[in-house]
């Protein structure tokens, strides 16, 4: 029973919240016609995504065949090329061994 007269007294307030906001105009600029040319537009900026970046420095080429061959006895750009028992030695660099 008290649900019914919350509900009854609620409903009247509702409607009249839609009767006003009907009244109300859609919007300030209704009037403004968007092709026109004439009217004023907030003025733009851009700012690049990439402007905080740091620049990356120029180096030095070196020749390809002393660096292939720096990478090949090394045992590859990972260390792949190794033989398994080079691989875990630490003698020739391998495995996981710190200093």
């Amino acid at each position: 029973m008290q649900a019914m007269g919350t509900r009854g007294r609620i409903a009247p307030l509702m409607a009249g919240a839609l009767l006003l906001g009907a009244c109300a105009p859609s919007s300030p600029f209704a009037a403004d016609d968007p092709a026109d040319p004439a009217l004023p537009v907030a003025a733009t900026s851009y700012a690049s995504p990439f402007a905080g970046q740091p620049r990356f420095a120029t180096v030095e080429a070196r020749p390809w065949r002393r660096t292939n061959d720096l990478v090949r006895r090394l045992g590859g750009p990972a260390g792949h090329l190794r033989e398994p028992a080079e691989a875990d030695d630490p003698a020739t660099g391998g495995g996981n061994a710190r200093p």
